[in-house]
């Protein structure tokens, strides 16, 4: 009984001793250095061949990797997809629409208008050449009073005379409301320098120069470039005359200087030059009748009357910078009203 013991013992003393290496085995790895996992993949992972590279991105391939890495789902990119189809149909309408004759014939249009306008910028530019760079600069400044109508007369190439009659047609034949106001302008054209034309209006100097009006020198020094010539619908239509003064004592010699003459040179501009005939004689003036004294709306004037006492020339100056020279007192009042309201405004 002692001997079946000890060989139901032996096995176990070897089991023991297996696990005993086993241990000393496992012990002894565990103390070798280890290498780290990172090196060991690197050193075992295959080399990649030329062949396993991706030269193409397919849109198949896309949805594969991108479901691989999570994020990403099968309707998302089903809807994608359905975007893409429908961009490509609209680019495919577009290119259709361009090549279809419609389209053709409004393209051929746009390139004939394209084709006139470039053409006629072509001949402007020959016809601008050919001219010699001829342009219009107008030199026109807003009238020293309101005015509601402006007539312009050009004056380049004609005589005192012309100017005048131009003038009086003007006045004669303004149909407008009682009280309008309608100016004058009196423009030039001439050649610049640099062989372009030009379109002035009338100064001072070029008005009493170019009309031949005889005005004393002292007076023409004493005025300002601008005036104003308009005409006043009211009575058979009357004109008067606006200037501004450099030199209120000046001036007013010059007018007294010019009483003599005026009414022949003047006259003839602001009425009818039969107005100033002696009643029931040919004398072309008012034998030898003077300019007067006269108050007008608290201003003193100088006024010209024939024998029964009607003014047929008058002037005044309502400001020490202003000079106005009208055919009766009532358009004299309405300009003077009218440069009143403007000083007022500005």
């Amino acid at each position: 009984m002692e001997n079946e013991e000890k060989k139901a013992e032996a096995p176990k003393g070897f089991e023991a001793l297996l696990k005993q290496n086993e241990i000393a085995e496992a012990k002894e790895k565990a103390d070798k250095k280890i290498e780290p996992i990172e090196e060991r993949i690197r050193k075992e992972a295959p080399k990649p061949s030329l062949s396993s590279i991706k030269t193409l991105r397919t849109f198949k391939g896309d949805v594969e990797e991108s479901i691989s890495h999570g994020g990403t789902t099968i309707v998302s990119m089903a809807s994608a997809k359905a975007r893409a189809q429908a961009m490509r149909k609209g680019v495919d309408s577009i290119v259709s629409s361009i090549k279809s004759g419609k389209t053709k014939r409004l393209g051929l249009y746009l390139l004939c208008f394209i084709l006139i306008i470039g053409s006629l910028g072509v001949l402007y530019y020959i016809y601008s050449s050919i001219q010699g760079g001829s342009a219009v600069v107008l030199n026109i400044e807003a009238p020293l009073i309101f005015v509601e109508k402006s007539a312009t007369i050009d004056t380049t190439g004609s005589s005192p005379q012309k100017i005048k009659l131009a003038i009086t047609d003007e006045r004669n034949n303004a149909n407008e409301k009682i009280g309008t106001m309608i100016e004058v302008l009196l423009t030039k054209t001439t050649v610049t320098a640099d062989n372009k034309t030009a379109t002035a209006a009338f100064s001072t100097s070029d008005f009493f120069q170019t009309l031949d009006l005889k005005a004393p020198s002292s007076l023409t020094r004493a005025l300002g470039p601008q005036f104003l010539l308009a005409v006043h619908v009211f009575d058979g239509n009357q004109a008067f005359l606006i200037f501004k003064t450099t030199s209120y004592e000046n001036a007013f010699a010059g007018m007294l200087d010019w009483e003599s003459s005026i009414e022949t040179t003047v006259g003839g501009i602001l009425r009818k030059e039969g107005d100033f005939k002696m009643v029931g004689t040919s004398t072309p003036s008012l034998a030898g009748r003077t300019f007067q004294d006269f108050v007008y709306k608290n201003t003193d004037t100088r006024a010209l009357r024939n024998e029964a006492g009607k003014i047929l020339m008058i002037y005044a100056f309502p400001t020490r910078d202003t000079l106005i020279i009208a055919s009766n007192e009532k358009t004299l009042g309405a300009v003077m009203d009218r440069l009143t309201n403007r000083q007022i405004v500005q």
